[in-house]
């Protein structure tokens, strides 16, 4: 988005999460050639807006997995709907670009914590279904915004067909449940298991008594008697215990490598993604049409993503999808190049081809994160990666803008070379595909402690104990009739 006068404002078509500043003014409306010289100008408004994604992760990121999933999302519901009407009032461009930093901020908290939710709600058997299917309506809008934003001619209309859909969030208040992991964790048995008696009500299950999934729940949140709460604690000792929640990652060792690699891939995803999507000026093809066109093969991405997982699971499906988008960014690459005569349609092909592979693995990058880590850090973890995937967002435009107009191929190159770099150290990951979520494992004598509670569970007469055993790994187990 540019300004023009004092308030004649031009705005840029989307394409990724209802993001200005896409197109170039000149190429729409007929701008000057003076327009051409602010392509920083458009890079920098772009990376504003991603530094609200950046900030929403990792201030969401924490106080979800700390305050609960259901009260931070609806917090950024409530904002998210307030700020998507207030801009189309904005009087300048910096007031503009204040509300969309809130809104991309509130969309980040907004994301990261229904994908939390969805994550730990449903059954093993149901988390690659769960985890695709989610992300379809954000492709579905992706298709929309280049048509909204060639019918919209003012930018106040283009924001008011922004801003209605988001009145459908209006219904979490009233149909979405805190998490049950969350609860169990955190103590409050008593609201998990009207939570999940609700859950076991609507799909027609039968639940054990009470006491037996209390029980069970005392069982998984069960800590070390030496873990003392942070209230117990000095103001000093609970800042530094803050702190080093938000290292926890790197100063563990068992999620030191792990996390590493996480961070690579989110970052490289993200920089792919962003690059390809972006990159419509480099590959000199029409914007809307270009995408257009990512929006519909998103669709797909996602669907072949569902089946890649069940047939040969997380570690590998990440590494094929990184390679094979390497490869179309290198013949893409090859294209540009060449120059050869007629050949657009295939520049597209393989530059849409690398995308659906990049989309399909960044989606994965949520899903597999989000099953390397116990519920304590689950959305921390999840939100530390979407960070660092916000940094390599925000570094696309310019590697699209300045390093493509000095070599209109090297943005190609960087990108195919990083989708490489990604699907060889995502080797280092063990696989999660048919494991439950993951929990803290305690000193050897609370496991004793586990282990007593979880026979008196098993002693019951009408859960055996190896429903017993499946209902403590599996918090989404419900009981057959």
């Amino acid at each position: 988005m540019v300004l023009r006068g004092r308030f004649q404002w031009h705005h840029q078509v989307s394409v990724k999460g209802l993001q200005p500043d896409a197109i170039p003014v000149h190429r729409r409306h007929g701008v000057g050639p003076g327009v051409c010289e602010r392509r920083v100008l458009y890079s920098s408004t772009q990376s504003v807006v991603m530094g609200g994604k950046l900030l929403g992760f990792i201030v969401f990121g924490y106080l979800i997995d700390q305050l609960g999933r259901r009260p931070l999302v609806l917090f950024c519901t409530t904002l998210n709907i307030l700020s998507s009407f207030l801009i189309a009032a904005s009087p300048n461009v910096e007031t503009y670009i204040f509300f969309k930093f809130v809104i991309t901020m509130m969309d980040a908290g907004q994301y990261l914590g229904l994908f939390v939710f969805i994550m730990e709600t449903c059954a093993t058997k149901y988390r690659a279904a769960a985890g695709t299917l989610f992300v379809i309506p954000w492709a579905l809008g992706y298709m929309a915004v280049p048509g909204i934003a060639y019918l919209a001619r003012t930018w106040k209309v283009l924001q008011l067909a922004y801003a209605i859909p988001t009145l459908l969030a209006t219904v979490f208040f009233v149909w979405l449940p805190e998490s049950p992991r969350w609860l169990i964790i955190r103590g409050r048995h008593q609201e998990a298991l009207k939570v999940m008696t609700q859950a076991a009500k609507v799909n027609k299950k039968t639940m054990p008594s009470d006491d037996q999934v209390l029980s069970v729940m005392r069982v998984i949140a069960q800590k070390p008697d030496t873990e003392d709460t942070d209230e117990d604690k000095g103001i000093l000792i609970r800042v530094r215990l803050t702190l080093r929640r938000f290292f926890i990652l790197f100063i563990l060792p068992e999620f030191r490598v792990r996390s590493l690699v996480v961070i690579f891939c989110w970052c490289g995803a993200s920089l792919v993604y962003y690059g390809l999507a972006l990159n419509a000026d480099n590959i000199n093809t029409d914007p809307y049409l270009y995408v257009f066109f990512g929006g519909i093969l998103e669709v797909p991405s996602y669907l072949l993503l569902w089946l890649a997982l069940l047939y040969i699971g997380r570690k590998k499906a990440l590494s094929a999808l990184f390679f094979i988008c390497g490869i179309f960014i290198f013949v893409l690459m090859t294209l540009i190049v060449l120059q050869l005569p007629g050949s657009e349609w295939a520049v597209v092909t393989f530059s849409q081809g690398g995308k659906v592979a990049i989309t399909a693995a960044f989606q994965l990058a949520w899903m597999f994160t989000a099953e390397l880590y116990p519920t304590s850090y689950r959305s921390f973890a999840v939100g530390m990666g979407s960070v660092f995937a916000r940094l390599g967002a925000m570094a696309s435009p310019y590697i699209n803008d300045i390093l493509g107009m000095r070599e209109v191929w090297a943005p190609s190159a960087l990108f195919g070379s990083v989708s490489l770099v990604a699907a060889v150290v995502t080797l280092l990951l063990p696989e999660t595909g048919d494991s439950n979520l993951s929990e803290p494992t305690y000193s050897s004598d609370t496991k004793e402690r586990k282990e007593t509670a979880r026979k008196d569970v098993s002693q019951s007469d009408s859960v055996s104990k190896n429903e017993a055993s499946k209902a403590h790994e599996n918090l989404s187990y419900v009981a057959e009739d």
